[in-house]
Order: C-alpha cells, then structure tokens, then sequence
C-alpha cells in the first residue's frame, strides 16, 4: 500500500507504524506543503523545500524500507530528498517538463537527471495534464462544453460526450511515448517507469489509454518505436521492483 501524502507523520515513530501498517511508499506531499516537504502545486513555500523534520523522516524511511516518492514536491524539495536519502527513490507520477514549460509538478531535465543518478525511477503519468501545454488546453476545453451543456461528468452521457471531443483532439499513447523518449533519451530505459494515476485524473485520459485494458496500446507504440521487449519489460515493472527491493535492504 502507499500513502499519497506524508502529511499523517506526525513524530519520526509514525513511519514505523505505517510500515507495520503496511505501507511502502510515501508521497512526502499532495497538493498542499505540510510539515514534511513544500508541494508543487502550493504558493506559500512553507519549508524553503523539505524541513528539518523531513529530512528526518526521509532518512527513517530509509532505514524501516519504505520507498520515498517525489511526485508533487517543489524542485527545492527534490533536491534536499536527493541530497538526504541512501537509498533511490521513485517519482510515482511525474511526467516532463520539457513538454509543459513552467508547470513545476513535472520534472525539469536537471532532476530527471539527477534521479537517475540517485538510481531511482520516473513513473510516466498518462493524464492530459502532465502531456503537453496543449493536452491541457484541449482537456480544459473539452470540460467547458460539458458544463456549457449541462452534461454531469460521471454520467453516460457526460462521459460519452468528454471520450468523443478527446478522441477528435488527437492527444494519444504517443504523447505519452514521447515523455518515455525524452527520459530514454536522457538517462536510459532504466530509469522510466508507469504511473497512470487512472485513480486521481478522473476523464482527463487519452481514449487509447483511458483505463488498464488499454495498455497494449502502449506497448504496441514502443515497439513501434524500436523499443526491445527486454526494455519494455523494465519499463512495465522492472526498474520498479529494482527500486523497492533497494528499499527493502535495510541495515545494509
């Protein structure tokens, strides 16, 4: 199980206790900063990056074998996680920045970079919001006209109408492809992994990749692409077990 937010851990014993609990991965923040780690996707920079609390936590984490996820930190954030851990970390949603300039909740070469160098690996998102500065218009878009038609999203009729207006904006399993180019490119397929996020995105998906029945879709664009099936098997789940079991060494 993971925890999609640290803001839980109150005292260092709290880690492990969610670790008896069973979790095994942590995402130090969500959408707010907390006593942890800044997030993202807040103004107020509370930590200056991660506390000195969370800096605590990291290495507590570390040490019981649970797996630290940078995915909605601030840059500042992921750097100070970089310099603290012993151990890789996973980003388990994170797509890149060089396709969405300026939205930090991507990850900007440096970091990508920097977390392959730490061993660890980039969770490739699938959502309309992490492809493209243009994928999130045509989403933003298309959920306009529902509400302009009245249409209630979670309905037949509503899902039917955002699957047709997506189909016909051409954002597909390619986009997604390109972000596994573009970290390929930068550090090597050893260091990309999944992150759907099918449970946090809502209707904002490809219509090939709309739900875990169209994976195939996927794969068929990175075999299209010349990738081998020994790196899609690392990419489907390898370089992620990797990591977790480098977790799972404690006291070593």
């Amino acid at each position: 199980m993971g925890m999609e937010n640290g803001a839980p851990i109150a005292t260092l014993t709290d880690v492990a206790y969610f670790h008896r609990r069973g979790i095994r991965y942590v995402t130090l923040a969500h959408s707010r900063d907390n006593q942890i780690s800044d997030s993202s996707y807040d103004t107020l920079r509370t930590n200056g990056g991660l506390s000195a609390f969370g800096r605590d936590v990291v290495r507590e984490m570390n040490r019981v074998g649970i797996l630290v996820d940078v995915s909605h930190l601030t840059d500042a954030a992921i750097r100070d996680v970089l310099a603290v851990t012993t151990r890789p970390v996973i980003a388990t949603h994170s797509g890149c920045r060089h396709f969405t300039p300026g939205m930090e909740r991507n990850l900007p070469d440096t970091l990508i970079r920097a977390i392959a160098r730490n061993g660890g690996v980039v969770q490739v998102p699938f959502s309309h919001y992490f492809l493209s500065a243009r994928s999130r218009e045509v989403f933003f878009q298309a959920e306009k006209k529902l509400k302009d038609k009245g249409l209630d999203a979670n309905s037949p009729e509503g899902r039917q109408f955002m699957t047709a207006e997506l189909t016909t904006s051409g954002v597909s399993v390619r986009d997604v492809a390109d972000h596994i180019d573009h970290i390929k490119n930068l550090v090597g397929v050893a260091h990309i992994g999944l992150g759907g996020d099918f449970d946090g995105v809502g209707l904002a998906l490809p219509p090939d990749l709309a739900d875990v029945s169209m994976y195939p879709n996927l794969i068929a664009e990175l075999l299209r692409r010349g990738y081998s099936k020994s790196d899609i098997r690392k990419i489907c789940y390898q370089n992620t077990v990797r990591v977790w079991q480098a977790s799972e060494q404690r006291g070593k």
